[in-house]
């Protein structure tokens, strides 16, 4: 999977994942892949259960692997731009995500990856 803005990334741009049903998730990973500064200078990372409740919230720089505090039911998990990465000059980049490896918890403390 690859996704892009396709454009310089702005304040307020987002990303949303829906994964279906609750799984219960421990880690997430985000790979902004080989593109230089693809990625927001800050953002902020959501997971929400089945009743849009906010499970998670996590404030970020760059690009992200991102151990949850504790193993929680989530079902959608939300990323948005705060802070756009720019270039020296002054230009905005793209935002880019490569790649997104989510870790479900599962009996006796074993873990798969769903995506």
């Amino acid at each position: 999977m690859r996704w892009s803005t396709m454009r310089p990334q702005e304040q307020g741009d987002f990303f949303a994942l829906d994964i279906g049903k609750e799984r219960l998730i421990s880690h997430i990973y985000f790979d902004s892949g080989v593109s230089l500064f693809s990625y927001p200078a800050k953002f902020e990372l959501l997971t929400l259960d089945d009743r849009n409740r906010v499970v998670h919230k996590v404030i970020s720089d760059g690009p992200i692997i991102c151990p949850l505090k504790h193993a929680a039911r989530v079902r959608r998990i939300h990323i948005e731009v705060i802070e756009p990465q720019k270039m020296e000059n002054g230009g905005v980049y793209h935002w880019a995500i490569h790649d997104i490896k989510l870790k479900e918890q599962r009996l006796w403390g074993l873990w798969r990856a769903i995506i």
